[in-house]
């Protein structure tokens, strides 16, 4: 068999390929838009493969011409990406065959088979899933500074060798099909992995689409379950559901090896409204890098535990901030400090803690508890009074941290940062805040936005109580090297620090003081619990 056998769709739209050059040609599989071909190129002497659009695709004459001028055009693009983890595309074939594109023999098997075979060892291989997720996700960074691809599922991913460590990438040079391939456009998609505006405006479709099949496809990944806001029951109910993520089971209830700080990720690229997703490959592969997988089944690490606690070295720290635009007056002046040596929680108290002490002690339980329990456990307590802190720091041997301690912790040793990770806002992959949930996550859900020091949460999540009384002119009290300051002078506000899912971004600034009656309770206020350091 050879280039010219009369066989399939041959299209008069340019020069073709010398005839003889492409033998022996061998059908590796057929898709609903194309067949893909093991070939022999004679004029180079090696293997390589062809896609070649089936002949129903281009029945629509008044789309054919307009369709092959983009997949031309996007077979360039993709001929400038170079990296490891995306086929390669070598040319344009335009001959008796029909229209597609040469590109490299990738030898393994589908990510999907993959998958498949491996459906009972979720744990053990959690590494290696791992491991895929930021290939995938490099190798998405690269593309998408030109191109996007629209159609990314498991069948388009295949693993050289059947290595999971070496995925590859399919069919960035055909990403430019979808609406304008003849007759029904869902079968150039997998809804299964669609994203929702591909189906309610496809013109809208950006790189975010591609990062919620991200999302669907590490979902199923670590879990071994197609999570419910998948489109794949589209073609028979028409409709896209709108499931709130903070609804999903995260992938952690199914797959222990599954951190907080994973199952945030792979849950916001699943996020509804696109601009509520992380909005980068880029952003996503710099979450992933920090991601550490759990040893212990459902174990978190320690949470309102000394033996967990972090040192903070004492001596010279900053207070406040410096003078300039958009400075809000109760943070002025930046001051340098003296503190004393002490711990401080990695994380806020999860309602599991709170119930301990409750069962331990007596002590009332806050309003709604055992629901939380049922359904955010690890998530942390919330609508304690300012005594209800003060009683739990007290169990476990600590204290409230002072205003002065909790700002301190929070910039990690960097002098008058603005957030705890640095200068840059608050974005999905850092904290949860500005409303990017609609309620708590998980505490150490946002690896990324952990500080130099390896505290979680200390921007947003939920607002922490503090020991102090609240003054608005307290930092214009302290002369420069006040050691340990604390206003304990007084009744009224207590010092809330940190903002929650809740506030606007800037309210999460190691600075921003705020406070509430040492009586509220309310679903963005918990806390974290201080020690002195063993002498």
């Amino acid at each position: 068999m050879n280039d010219t056998d009369d066989f399939g769709l041959a299209i008069a739209s340019g020069a073709v390929q010398p005839r003889g050059r492409y033998e022996n040609w061998r059908r590796l599989g057929r898709g609903g838009t194309a067949t893909v071909y093991r070939v022999f190129d004679a004029e180079l002497n090696y293997d390589v493969a062809i896609k070649v659009l089936n002949p129903d695709v281009l029945a629509d004459s008044s789309l054919r011409d307009t369709m092959l001028r983009s997949i031309r055009s996007e077979v360039l693009i993709s001929r400038l990406l170079r990296h490891e983890n995306i086929c390669p595309i070598h040319d344009i074939y335009d001959g008796p065959r029909g229209f597609g594109v040469v590109m490299d023999i990738v030898d393994g098997v589908e990510l999907r088979q993959w998958m498949d075979a491996n459906r009972n060892t979720l744990r053990d291989t959690a590494p290696d899933r791992l491991t895929l997720l930021k290939h995938l996700t490099g190798a998405l960074a690269v593309a998408h500074t030109r191109i996007v691809h629209r159609d990314l599922k498991p069948q388009n991913i295949f693993l050289r060798g059947g290595d999971i460590g070496r995925p590859v990438i399919m069919d960035f040079g055909f990403s430019v099909l979808g609406a304008k391939v003849a007759g029904d456009f869902l079968e150039a998609y997998t809804p299964k992995y669609m994203a929702p505006e591909q189906f309610e405006a496809p013109e809208t479709v950006d790189r975010r689409a591609d990062l919620w099949a991200l999302g669907i496809i590490a979902y199923e990944l670590f879990t071994g379950r197609v999570p419910p806001n998948s489109l794949q029951n589209l073609l028979s109910t028409g409709q896209v559901p709108r499931i709130a993520i903070e609804n999903i089971e995260p992938p952690s209830r199914y797959n222990a090896a599954v951190p907080p700080a994973l199952d945030r990720l792979i849950l916001q690229l699943m996020a509804y409204r696109p601009e509520r997703r992380i909005q980068a490959a880029a952003e996503l592969l710099d979450a992933l890098r920090v991601v550490e997988l759990l040893s212990e089944p459902g174990d978190p690490g320690p949470t309102g535990r000394r033996d967990g606690a972090v040192l903070i070295c004492g001596g010279e720290h900053y207070l406040g901030t410096r003078a300039g635009v958009g400075v809000l007056p109760n943070e002025l002046p930046g001051r340098r400090i003296r503190l004393s040596p002490f711990l401080i929680d990695p994380r806020p108290v999860t309602a599991a803690d709170f119930a301990e002490f409750v069962t331990a002690t007596g002590h009332p339980a806050p309003p709604l508890l055992d629901k939380r329990l049922a359904s955010a456990a690890s998530h942390p307590v919330v609508a304690v009074t300012h005594a209800d802190a003060q009683a739990y720091a007290r169990w476990v041997g600590g204290f409230l941290p002072t205003e002065a301690q909790w700002e301190c912790a929070a910039r990690g040793g960097v002098p008058f940062a603005d957030y705890p990770w640095g200068a840059e806002p608050p974005g999905p992959t850092r904290a949860n805040i500005g409303r990017a949930s609609t309620m708590t996550s998980p505490v150490g859900s946002y690896a990324e936005g952990r500080n130099p020091y390896g505290l979680d949460d200390m921007c947003g999540n939920v607002w922490e109580w503090c020991q102090d009384v609240y003054d608005d002119a307290f930092y214009r009290t302290l002369s420069k090297d006040s050691p340990d300051p604390v206003n304990s002078r007084g009744a009224g506000p207590r010092v809330l620090r940190g903002g929650s899912f809740e506030s606007v971004p800037v309210q999460g600034r190691c600075a921003f003081r705020s406070s509430a009656p040492p009586g509220e309770r309310r679903s963005d206020i918990g806390f974290r619990v201080a020690y002195l350091p063993d002498l």
